[in-house]
């Protein structure tokens, strides 16, 4: 008997359906509350003893548990035919749900477990929408509503507090993707479930609004006023009430006849944020237009630009309410004038307070670690919730920076799949450098995301600092962007402005006429001026609920400018509220209220009443943290009215409390301790703030501050050394040589005051590096040799090894072989004594490179390859081994082992694709064109020559450009493309004159000639040659490259002169290719590069056979495709044209007529297969050019010795 399934509801009434039949329900309370019970924790074993406590606690145990057996009876006949799931034990119950039963209170839940707090977009916002809706649909009514049992009350208002969640986060999701009808609904239910709850309210009468029928957001209002004064004897909060009044402003004045609240006492001015928002509406409707266009990937920057004091935070902050109104995450940063900003801070501001635990956990499920491990330097965040992120791999200067951009820009892109993302950056025009570089290369990275950035900035200040010039320029050629321009409040919006300001409708309009004239309808110094004359008594309330207004007959005491009022209003105030305001003044973004208590005159019970005092007076107001001028304006005017001693007084009182409070502050310390006067702990504070702004890239920020420490350090001799040091060596990072020699020139005149000759070492040794890198490399190997003569004097190791390297690069430089490689092995065995083990893989790095580049002892290469991965991999650096990899990878494939490199290149390949290295990048795929080539995959080759190509210009790494282009044209050639060839080495030639790298312009001239060899122009063939062979032979004696610039030189000459001319050429070669080979100690290796790099074995062939074999032979046929079916004739699309080769070099090296032949025969068919055809008979003998008869004799001794032919049979093609 099948078992009918059973439907519980236990919202509402309780309520058991056993297929389509209503169970009755036992008729006492009592037993009904047991039975909800059990079927609310179903499944599990309840203790008898604990359900007769439960439900008959006034009875004795004896009559209790028989109460409980009788009630069990009573449930069992009531369930009938589910009388099954009740399953009674001695010691306990259960009730058991079986399969296909259904209990709406799992199901509600089920429903918004997944949607309630997670974000969600596409398909999972469209599913989470439905479950959500599923789930509060299933909500009838709340739990068991008609029995009040304390197991009950618990539960019924968790799952109610769960219930309205669910329709605050419908209503959210509904606001996010736009749909306001349905967004309407969720509102109005979550009003009927919760009629006090004021904020369902509030999005009522938004919605209302939004939808075009603000009376129904009035009376909404009044029936929230009804409530709240019924039930809790209270009106509505703020919030509701100013929402109330924006919407009744909209109305007309005979609409609004009727409205419900009265109007308040006058805010006396205190808070910029809360007063009316006057005007605006075409460009608030301009950004919102913006806000809607990003919520479809269409993300982009605005900019609200205008004078101080013209509204534009007030904008931006209507703008952000719109936003997170319409489901919007919103980031906020703002720029001061008054301090030294750190690297990023403008930007780090408006992305830390984005970075919760939830969001982070989310970033590391959506990006890859190495991506949070690269903006982890600028969110320590990061790193603190994410302890096992790996180290950050060290890159060349040039990439650094790239990474950084393209961690932040990945990070910022995961934030948007969150939520449409709305970051605000206030006041650009004080922005730090480091920020404004950053989001003009974060923008063309983000413009497909739901982001919009939206810019502040005074346009007379931002006239003054190119850069910000320059980046709002930059943006708008990469992405045009909506700019609105504020202009001053016109005289009608400035009445209206202070009409409400004073809470006043019929009133002062001819004074805020006047006002109007005098202040030029700027906000700020109208709000001001409302101010001053508030203080003054002359503006005033009247007893009648009015305002006593100044005389029209007078003139309005109004000052000048707003600089002027401002400190007319300072002036004003009694000295201890004037100190705290300075105080703040001072501190900046650093005043909460520890450091303002710590670093004031006042003890902390003055100082609350102060503060809220000077809210009061609408100078302060209080955010979450700390406090801040209602103005910018406002704060720049007081600061620059502070006397000189008195800043430097409050600086250095603020650094002293800063110090105890927040040393992490370091850039706050080195500006205030600078500022006041500390210049020892300034010039601490300094140089922590250049290392900062190192580790994260912003060397001229680093500059700035070793500047200003050197300044600071006198005639302190080692702290000026330490700085110098530093110094220079950003000044070489950077490239900015000039300014290089003249910190290397003073370093050697400091090193002159030391008696320690380590110093003067030292100054040699950075000295040579200069000079070898930019100079002349004899005069760089005189500096170190003195360097080195000092540091041996000394016994100093590590400067020794360092110096050493140096001289390496020297002599690398003059070409000088033998003693570089002696140098770096030195050096390399320096470091390994003394335990350096990071210096000790860079010497590793240097012999690698010098054997791959130089000396073509690949088996050396391979072996410092390995040692350096070792050391690499002890080191935990995961980028080194990707790079050794690398390395490792090119040595296999030039000694012709290309398996084992295919492995290798993989492995690096995909790491420094992960990590965002595009140099790397680029030049491994040149490694794995190489590979493929060599593996005989030609067009997995050409794919990878033609990836490099694009990262190389993209990365610009004009080295492997050359290398890159040079490939495409040496696989066109193997294929008889012939002038598409031509185009790569036309094109490898320039790259390398413009670059000026004489080796690989000769190499790619070679190459050229041969090109045009073939085409037959044997003339310009042999001049390309000449000057190829003569540059190279100046460059080296013996290498690898030279060896194929004679072999190419040998098959121009055949083609052109004959074989006689070419042989001692190919003489040449081979003897190149013989010195090459007996550097390889291996005898595998030595084997393996003569025998399986084709180059090689061509070469080694050609010289024993005593000439040079014609070039590969291919043509095109057009033969069946494998899949073409017999027995009718042939459509076109049942054919496919092959490329096959009819003849190669390699054929002459067969034995045997008949031999030679079935090697080509088996060629063609591997070709065929390989290009999925199937060759007839008759292809194959024109192909051949024997009979037909042949090749099927052919075929017949192939299939006899073992291979796997495949043809058409002997059937002849039919068209």
């Amino acid at each position: 008997m099948t078992t009918q399934t059973l439907h519980i509801r236990l919202f509402g009434l309780l309520e058991l359906t056993c297929g389509n039949r209503l169970l009755p329900l036992p008729s006492s309370t009592r037993t009904r509350s047991l039975l909800a019970y059990l079927i609310y924790h179903h499944d599990r074993p309840i203790p008898r003893d604990r359900l007769a406590g439960l439900f008959w606690p006034e009875r004795p145990d004896a009559r209790a548990r028989r109460a409980l057996s009788n009630a069990l009876w009573q449930i069992r006949r009531a369930l009938g035919p589910a009388a099954d799931r009740l399953v009674t034990e001695r010691i306990a119950v259960i009730f058991a749900l079986r399969s296909g039963d259904r209990l709406d209170v799992e199901e509600f839940e089920a429903g918004i477990k997944g949607c309630a707090e997670k974000d969600a977009t596409g398909d999972a916002l469209s599913a989470c929408l439905l479950e959500l809706g599923q789930a509060v649909t299933i909500y009838r009514a709340d739990l068991l509503e008609e029995i009040y049992d304390d197991w009950v009350l618990l539960e019924r208002e968790r799952l109610r507090e769960s219930y309205l969640r669910a329709l605050e986060r419908l209503l959210a999701l509904h606001k996010q993707i736009g749909d306001y009808d349905q967004a309407l609904v969720d509102a109005q239910r979550l009003v009927a479930a919760d009629p006090l709850y004021e904020t369902a309210h509030r999005e009522l009468m938004r919605l209302y609004h939004l939808l075009g029928r603000p009376q129904a957001a009035i009376k909404q209002f009044a029936l929230l006023c009804d409530l709240l004064r019924d039930e809790l004897g209270s009106m509505p909060g703020q919030s509701s009430i100013a929402l109330y009044r924006e919407i009744a402003a909209a109305l007309d004045e005979d609409a609004r006849s009727h409205l419900p609240i009265a109007a308040p006492p006058p805010p006396l001015l205190r808070d910029l944020a809360h007063l009316p928002f006057i005007g605006r509406t075409s460009e608030r409707a301009t950004l919102l237009d913006e806000l809607r266009a990003v919520k479809q990937d269409h993300g982009g920057w605005a900019l609200i630009e205008g004078d101080a004091g013209v509204g534009k935070t007030r904008l931006a902050m209507e703008i952000i309410a719109d936003a997170r109104w319409r489901g919007f995450h919103v980031g906020i940063g703002a720029a001061e004038p008054v301090t030294t900003p750190a690297p990023y801070s403008l930007l780090t501001q408006s992305i830390a307070g984005l970075l919760t635990p939830l969001r982070v956990s989310q970033l590391s499920a959506l990006i890859e670690p190495h991506c949070l491990s690269s903006i982890a330097m600028l969110f320590p965040t990061v790193s603190e919730l994410i302890p096992d992120l790996p180290p950050v791999p060290e890159l060349p200067l040039e990439r650094q920076q790239e990474r950084l951009w393209e961690g932040l820009a990945r990070c910022i892109a995961a934030l948007t799949t969150a939520a449409p993302l709305l970051l605000v950056l206030e006041d650009i025009h004080w922005a730090d450098d480091r920020s404004l570089i950053a989001i003009r290369n974060l923008l063309p990275r983000l413009r497909h995301t739901r982001l919009l950035i939206l810019l502040t900035c005074r346009i007379a200040e931002t006239q003054t600092r190119p850069i910000v010039r320059d980046t709002l320029e930059e943006l708008d050629r990469i992405l045009p962007a909506c700019r609105i321009r504020l202009d001053p409040l016109n005289i009608g919006q400035t009445v209206t402005l202070v009409q409400r300001a004073l809470g006043t409708a019929d009133q002062g309009t001819e004074f805020a006429a006047r006002l109007w004239g005098e202040t030029n309808g700027n906000p700020l110094f109208l709000v001001e001026t409302l101010k001053s004359l508030l203080e003054r008594g002359q503006l005033a309330p009247s007893p009648d609920g009015g305002w006593l207004l100044p005389s029209l007959d007078a003139p309005l005491p109004v000052p000048a400018s707003i600089q002027a009022l401002v400190n007319e209003r300072v002036a004003h105030l009694p000295p201890a509220l004037r100190a705290v305001l300075e105080l703040v003044a001072v501190l900046g973004q650093d005043a909460d209220f520890p450091v303002l208590s710590r670093t004031g005159d006042a003890d902390p019970a003055a100082l609350l009443p102060a503060l809220e005092e000077l809210e009061q007076r609408g100078f302060l107001i209080e955010t979450e943290s700390r406090y801040c001028f209602e103005h910018d304006r406002i704060r720049e005017i007081i600061y620059q009215n502070i006397p000189p001693h008195r800043q430097e007084r409050l600086h250095r009182r603020a650094g002293d409390a800063l110090e105890a409070l927040h040393p992490e502050r370091i850039a706050s310390l080195a500006l205030h301790f600078d500022r006041g006067g500390m210049h020892e702990k300034a010039l601490t504070y300094i140089l922590q703030v250049a290392e900062q702004a190192q580790a994260v890239y912003d060397y001229e920020t680093a500059l700035t501050h070793y500047e200003r420490a050197l300044e600071l350090s006198g005639d302190d001799t080692p702290i000026r050394w330490q700085v110098l040091v530093a110094q220079e060596k950003t000044f070489y990072q950077l490239g900015r040589w000039d300014d290089d020699t003249k910190a290397l020139d003073e370093l050697a005149r400091l090193a002159e005051s030391f008696p320690d000759p380590l110093y003067r070492a030292q100054a040699l040794l950075l000295a040579g590096r200069h000079e070898s890198v930019v100079g002349d490399p004899r005069r760089a190997l005189a500096l170190l040799e003195e360097s080195l003569d000092l540091t041996r004097a000394a016994g100093e190791q590590h400067l020794l090894g360092q110096a050493l390297i140096e001289s390496a690069h020297a002599h690398w430089r003059m070409g000088n072989v033998g003693e570089c490689r002696a140098a770096v092995e030195e050096a390399q065995a320096i470091f390994h004594r003394i335990g350096d083990r990071r210096w000790e893989r860079t010497a590793s790095n240097i012999l690698v490179s010098l054997h791959l580049g130089l000396t073509g002892d690949y088996g050396q290469a391979l072996s410092y390859g390995r040692e350096s991965r070792r050391l690499a991999n002890e080191l935990g650096d995961s980028y080194a081994v990707a790079v050794d990899e690398g390395n490792i990878a090119l040595a296999q494939a030039l000694l012709g082992d290309y398996s084992a490199a295919r492995e290798a290149i993989e492995a690096s390949l995909a790491f420094v694709t992960r990590v965002g290295d595009r140099y790397s990048e680029s030049a491994f795929h040149v490694f794995e064109a190489i590979i493929w080539r060599g593996l005989g995959d030609l067009e997995r080759a050409y794919a990878s020559a033609r990836r490099a190509l694009e990262l190389c210009r993209r990365a610009s790494n004009p080295n492997f450009e050359i290398e890159a282009l040079g490939w495409l044209g040496r696989i066109e050639m193997e294929q008889d493309n012939i002038r598409q060839a031509l185009h790569w080495f036309e094109q490898a030639v320039q790259v390398a004159r413009t670059h000026s790298q004489a080796q690989d312009w000769a190499e790619q001239l070679s190459h050229l000639a041969l090109a045009h060899s073939r085409l037959g122009d044997h003339e310009t063939a042999l001049r390309l040659s000449d000057e190829a062979l003569a540059t190279m032979e100046a460059e080296m004696e013996t290498s690898d490259r030279l060896k194929l610039v004679y072999f190419e030189r040998a098959h121009i000459l055949a083609a052109a002169q004959g074989q006689r001319a070419a042989l001692p050429v190919l003489e040449r070669a081979y003897r190149v290719l013989m010195s090459v080979a007996d550097r390889i100690s291996d005898p595998a290796l030595r084997r393996s590069f003569l025998e399986r790099v084709a180059e090689n074995r061509a070469i080694a062939a050609a010289y024993e056979r005593g000439y040079l074999p014609l070039p590969p032979r291919r043509q095109k046929a057009r033969l069946p495709s494998l899949s073409a079916p017999y027995g009718r004739p042939l459509r076109d699309d049942e054919f496919v044209t092959v490329t096959w080769t009819i003849a190669a070099p390699e054929d002459d090296e067969v034995a045997g007529k008949a031999a030679r032949r079935r090697h080509r025969l088996l060629r063609l068919l591997r070709e065929a297969d390989a290009q999925s055809a199937a060759p007839t008979v008759t292809a194959l003998a024109q192909a051949l050019g024997v009979s037909e008869r042949t090749i099927k004799r052919d075929l017949a001794a192939l299939r006899a010795a073992g291979h796997a032919v495949r043809t058409r049979g002997s059937r002849r093609q039919r068209s």
